[in-house]
């Protein structure tokens, strides 16, 4: 258990357990139960659905790899050191294999993603 009287987290990534998401496999670096404003995510996306969020802004940022991104029926190359801003509903998914940083306000809780019809 993490103490409570500190004013910062540490997180190591070789500590946090990979897990199937809607775009791939992501490790919650910050996520729902820190008590934080925002979240981190770090995400191996190889098969992303089409999806959206209400609430959350994200902040798409590329590590590694390419591929294609599509934001509202508009595609672009995506490389390392491409950000990418998505605002609240805009629907979106990437093709290829790369790595990314998300970071979204607020933190994102599973009540907030949608699948087009």
């Amino acid at each position: 258990m993490e103490d409570q009287s500190k004013r910062y987290t540490v997180r190591r990534l070789n500590e946090i357990e990979k897990e199937r998401s809607t775009c791939g496999f992501r490790q919650r670096i910050f996520s729902a139960g820190d008590e934080t404003p925002a979240f981190m995510h770090l995400v191996r996306i190889t098969e992303s659905k089409t999806h959206y969020h209400k609430r959350a802004t994200e902040f798409y940022y590329v590590l590694e790899g390419e591929g294609t991104m599509t934001v509202d029926g508009e595609s672009f190359p995506i490389a390392p050191g491409t950000v990418v801003k998505l605002d609240p509903g805009s629907i979106h998914s990437s093709k290829g294999d790369h790595l990314v940083l998300v970071i979204g306000v607020p933190d994102i809780l599973e009540d907030d993603i949608f699948f087009p019809e």
